[in-house]
């Protein structure tokens, strides 16, 4: 609210062509700076919105070009839409026609700016999240001589162990060895979207359908139907598990990290 203060206000100063004692004794001012901090809060909070779900389905470090081409539509131009519509109801209120108006022309160009240095602010706190902390020696030593997983992390559903052998297995049910025990694989994984159910099953929260809080120490996971596969005549290698239970001292804190990460998932 604070910024959306800051925003419009500064905007209406900038771009009125007359003398501050002018614009502070008029009444219409204070009336236009409520309804334009109500705007550009609403236009924050789309952005920040609009962002998070930029975060989670396209990383900056996935693919930077296709993730600002798709920041700038959807955190720069697509608000500018909802904020034309609203100036349009609030002038209309005023018997006035927006497109007579200097809004197009002088505060539109404006906001934009504003927005784009929104976004640019907003990506600088994902580069200091993911990539501000140092990782600890012993675990980049560890990471160098792992060997890459087989498969993206999009295209993960889940892992798990089974004697003594480890298999990643995609949405299509195709399952694929792995040389590496399930503990030391969560050390490759993003937290925020693979979490460690018990010693044999990693799994991804994609895959999660739903869950199901049968008492305070068990929980029940849906997973997801597997896709067909037309690459492969549509014949699925080896089922999907549809229905798992994180371990009783995982459950709690498989259920605090399902909660607070679904509503990204959920986008």
């Amino acid at each position: 609210m604070a910024a959306a203060f800051c925003a419009a206000n500064g905007v209406i100063l900038y771009q009125e062509k007359k003398p501050f004692e002018v614009i502070f004794t008029n009444v219409g001012f204070y009336i236009a700076s409520i309804c334009s901090c109500l705007f550009a809060y609403g236009a924050i909070v789309l952005v920040i919105w609009v962002t998070r779900f930029l975060d989670y389905r396209l990383p900056w470090h996935t693919n930077y070009s296709k993730r600002l081409f798709w920041q700038l539509v959807l955190g720069v131009v697509f608000p500018v839409l909802p904020l034309f519509i609203a100036a349009a109801i609030y002038f209309n209120r005023l018997g006035i026609n927006v497109l007579k108006t200097v809004y197009i022309s002088r505060y539109i160009p404006l906001i934009v700016l504003l927005l784009v240095v929104l976004s640019a602010y907003l990506h600088l706190l994902w580069e200091k999240k993911h990539r501000g902390k140092k990782t600890p020696k012993s675990l980049l030593a560890q990471k160098t001589t792992q060997p890459p997983l087989p498969l993206p992390f999009a295209e993960i559903a889940y892992l798990f162990a089974e004697n003594k052998s480890c298999y990643v297995v995609n949405y299509f049910g195709e399952k694929t060895g792995w040389d590496l025990t399930l503990k030391d694989t969560m050390t490759q994984l993003p937290t925020n979207r693979f979490f460690q159910l018990h010693r044999s099953l990693i799994i991804n929260l994609k895959a999660i359908e739903d869950i199901k809080v049968i008492d305070p120490k068990r929980t029940t996971v849906m997973l997801f139907d597997p896709l067909p596969n037309p690459l492969n005549d549509n014949k699925v290698l080896t089922a999907l598990m549809k229905e798992v239970s994180p371990s009783a001292r995982e459950n709690a804190t498989f259920k605090s990290w399902y909660v607070r990460h679904k509503p990204a998932h959920s986008l």
